[in-house]
């Protein structure tokens, strides 16, 4: 610093003055070697040194007199390090909707925003004092002993459905099921995650034999033996010309452990038989679809 003093009207300064390079100290300038090396130019930047060429930068980046950007590094010289994480914002004048207005990322991440946490990420709106209340949003990385097996997004203490999980889809028709139980779809084998819940649909046309005849369908587990998950039961009305199918809200749940299982979907005909019609433009389908936690539904079947 020139002269010793702030009076002097100095190009850098560096507080504490008699800072070492090992000690933690704010630098201001254009001569700092980090800032220099790490940009490849000397460049006005505040240095916050916490340890020797270690610190955390902040320069601003004009590229013409109508975009800027102002941008915040972590820089590490020492070996593997370099530029280590950043938060970067922009001001375009002629594209005030410039996205990404802000970029946050860490190493080689090309994100437009990476939030990395070792714990869960929450979003708390109108929270007071005392009472911070339930999330609005949290993503729970899981894998803890007492949390999901899988990363888990709850908004507003709900852990949110995560859509469809696994399907059949089938452009031909079923054959005439009879009064014996018949398996009419299977579910490829999957994993069904733990203290999950998953919803059963079954959606086509079907016709009966005779319009006064009723037809049962069913989601078991590995077959027409195997335990049974859903009943939707006594389809039928008027039903020898088609009628649709569409059942759907049936549940069931995974306990504290994964399962592995095939599903599947059959059919049974109080008498006479029942046909699922199918074609390209028709298909036939039965799906599974997550629809939440476990905890959400306490008196559904529970998978074993």
């Amino acid at each position: 610093m020139a002269d010793g003093d702030w009076t002097a009207e100095p190009d850098e300064i560096t507080v504490p003055p008699d800072a070492a390079d090992d000690e933690p100290r704010l630098y201001i300038g254009p001569n700092d070697p980090l800032a220099a090396d790490i940009l490849g130019q000397n460049n006005n930047a505040i240095m916050f040194y916490w340890a020797d060429r270690r610190a955390f930068m902040i320069f601003s980046e004009d590229n013409g007199p109508d975009f800027g950007a102002l941008r915040i590094w972590s820089v590490d010289d020492q070996p593997g390090g370099r530029l280590i994480q950043w938060i970067e914002m922009f001001h375009d004048v002629n594209d005030p909707e410039f996205a990404p207005s802000m970029v946050v990322g860490g190493n080689d991440l090309l994100y437009s925003l990476a939030l990395r946490a070792q714990h869960t990420i929450e979003l708390r709106v109108g929270q007071k004092d005392g009472h911070p209340g339930t999330p609005a949003i949290e993503l729970n990385p899981g894998g803890e002993t007492d949390g999901p097996n899988d990363p888990d997004l709850k908004a507003y203490g709900i852990s949110l459905p995560r859509g469809k999980r696994n399907g059949v889809i089938m452009a031909t028709s079923t054959g005439a099921v009879g009064t014996t139980e018949t398996v009419i779809a299977t579910f490829p084998n999957m994993d069904f995650r733990a203290g999950r819940a998953y919803e059963m649909r079954n959606i086509g046309i079907a016709t009966m034999s005779a319009a006064a005849n009723t037809a049962a369908f069913r989601f078991r587990k590995t077959n027409t033996a195997g335990q049974q998950l859903a009943n939707y039961g006594n389809w039928g009305v008027s039903t020898t010309t088609g009628e649709a199918i569409h059942q759907t809200g049936r549940v069931f749940t995974v306990g504290s452990a994964d399962v592995n299982a095939t599903i599947v979907l059959t059919a049974q005909a109080s008498a006479g038989t029942v046909t699922v019609n199918a074609g390209a433009l028709f298909p036939r389908k039965a799906e599974l679809w997550d629809c939440g936690a476990a905890s959400d539904f306490p008196t559904e079947p529970v998978l074993v």
